[in-house]
């Protein structure tokens, strides 16, 4: 009885908001949905397992039992682009709750790099990495989807930032940073009355006992308690030698003092001093973050024995104003470890969409930048196309998160037709353990074309009848160049940017840029043989066919190529005159 209810929702033809199917919820998205709310939660699985639709039900969970304490502003959905946040924008009104805060990472970014400060996009970098760098993935093992580890064509003279930007993105760094603050050695001002020493410049030294049991604490609140230790000692100093210190005023003094004169003075020439230590202890410990990030990159790349240029190159770029992705990434963390970074401390729920898609530093970022919040971490690292800059294994997340974190597989896929998902299986050799619901709706068709672009607008005029389709390239050039080639280009929104929203009936846009969407019908168009050579290949084409709810075709210029053999039983050839 469920399947038919639910065969009868994933029948309908979709907007371009995302489904709200809570009637046919499943067991295991029930218990995702209804996981302590108070704790941490990666929700993961196969495309179209409904982690999206689930992690917003879980919201809307969240927004219901802690209601006395969370409220829509305390809970903040994170995507790496408008168009998702355009995307789910309606999900919570129609779960009954006012819409959370949504945001992507860019804006996070950019708040805290400034005006002053260019940083690379996002997007930029992943089509750097995709076409120039000569990174390509190793071969991919069918019994573990997702298990695929970088190589580098050492060759490329672009290889060096490829190099570097895998340095700064590692857990190994990442660690070296945290110690580097967890064990910083905060000078301490001399302060001398009358010749004896009231505070030692070897105070911040001699307190390594209690450094040691400071490093629970953040350094901003370590800086904090060694200023009131030598606030303490000066203030200690004054009341011990209370009599002496007396005197001494007195004797300063020709004309006769009243006791009330007398302890004002004291009072004014103890608070001159707790202010003179406090000039000097500021003036001693003030800390350039960018400084800090290119010593701490110099002491690193010492460490493991190379060349210092990169450390020497990170700063040039810091002091010109502009920096590659990767250099603004490990900025800002340094500065969250500095405490100069404000926290976003009123928000308690954080919803992280595609989460496999941040690297290691990002979520180490957003965990220190929101200290109050749970997780709700959702995440496919069979969606990864780049083996730098994302997640590669779950486990991943409890170096981050710690482990206590809940894991929720949801181990069946209901978005596209089982036609779709059968292809998709064995584009990515799902895993045991996994299957999708068996709802058929034809197989996905190969066209094959001498003028692929020919093909477009008549396939567009056969998918009329639904309410969303795509055409989806593998980049932003061959896009436009679709765009360019239709005759009715005002029917159609042509989606060239992360900043971009989605809003018509018909979009093209590119690959990178369609994650997390959904689509009752998909043309994908060339991303097979853009990629040929490719080792990511069968994982971008996966990533392509799995925005498709209904219909999906595969437009090339050549038959399938030997990457994706073992493909063509799913597949419907079609040659296109």
């Amino acid at each position: 009885m469920d399947d038919d209810i639910l065969d009868r929702v994933l029948s309908e033809h979709s907007d371009h908001k995302l489904k709200v199917i809570a009637a046919s919820i499943q067991k295991e998205q029930d218990l995702a949905i209804r996981s302590d709310p108070k704790r941490s939660c990666l929700i993961y699985g196969l495309a179209g397992s409904g982690k999206t639709s689930i992690g917003l039900h879980r919201v809307a969970y969240v927004l219901y039992n802690l209601r006395e304490t969370v409220k829509a502003e305390n809970v903040l959905v994170l995507s790496n682009n408008h168009i998702f946040s355009s995307y789910v924008s309606s999900i919570l009104p129609d779960l009954g709750e006012m819409p959370p805060r949504s945001m992507v990472f860019a804006d996070i970014l950019g708040t805290f790099m400034g005006k002053d400060v260019v940083v690379e996009d996002y997007y930029s970098q992943l089509k750097w990495l995709d076409s120039g760098s000569g990174l390509m993935w190793e071969s991919l093992d069918p019994k573990q989807p997702g298990r695929m580890t970088p190589a580098l064509e050492e060759e490329n003279p672009d290889s060096a930032r490829v190099k570097y930007l895998r340095l700064k993105y590692s857990a190994d760094m990442i660690r070296y940073c945290t110690d580097y603050f967890a064990s910083f050695a905060f000078q301490a001002p001399e302060i001398r009355y009358k010749g004896k020493i009231v505070v030692s410049r070897n105070s911040g030294e001699n307190d390594r006992e209690s450094r040691q049991a400071d490093r629970a604490l953040d350094f901003k609140a370590r800086r904090s308690r060694l200023e009131h230790r030598i606030r303490q000692s000066i203030e200690e100093f004054f009341e011990k030698n209370k009599e002496e210190i007396c005197r001494n005023i007195e004797g300063d003094h020709e004309e006769y003092l009243s006791e009330w004169e007398l302890r004002l003075i004291y009072e004014r020439t103890l608070q001159s001093y707790l202010d003179s230590a406090q000039e000097k202890f500021i003036r001693l410990n003030r800390l350039d973050p960018g400084k800090q990030a290119a010593l701490i990159l110099t002491a690193y790349l010492r460490r493991a024995e190379e060349e210092e240029e990169e450390a020497v190159r990170f700063y040039e770029s810091l002091k010109l104003g502009v920096l590659w992705y990767e250099d603004a990434l490990f900025l800002l963390f340094v500065r969250t470890l500095m405490g100069e970074a404000a926290p976003f401390s009123n928000i308690l729920h954080t919803v992280i969409d595609e989460s496999q898609d941040y690297s290691l530093l990002q979520l180490h970022i957003m965990k220190r930048l929101l200290p109050r919040s749970s997780f709700t971490l959702l995440g496919d690292i069979c969606q990864t196309v780049n083996p730098l800059t994302t997640i590669q294994e779950y486990d991943d997340y409890e170096n981050v998160f710690g482990p206590g974190l809940v894991r929720i597989r949801l181990s069946k896929c209901y978005r596209s037709s089982g036609d779709i998902n059968a292809l998709a299986f064995a584009l990515i050799g799902a895993a045991e353990g996994y299957s999708y619901f068996q709802r058929m709706a034809g197989k996905p068709r190969y066209i094959l074309s001498q003028d692929p672009l020919s093909c477009i607008a008549p396939i567009l005029e056969r998918l009329k009848k639904y309410h969303s389709a795509a055409v989806i390239t593998n980049s932003g050039e061959e896009a436009a160049a679709v765009w360019e080639r239709l005759p009715d280009r005002d029917e159609v929104q042509l989606i060239e940017s992360p900043e971009d929203e989605l809003k018509g009936r018909v979009v093209i846009l590119p690959l990178l840029l369609a994650k997390g969407l959904e689509f009752d019908a998909v043309i994908l168009f060339r991303c097979v043989y853009s990629n040929e050579g490719n080792n990511s290949i069968r994982r971008k084409v996966y990533l392509g066919c799995t925005r498709a709810l209904h219909e999906l075709y595969l437009v090339e210029s050549g038959p399938l190529p030997e990457a994706l053999r073992g493909c063509e039983e799913y597949l419907e050839i079609e040659e296109w005159e």
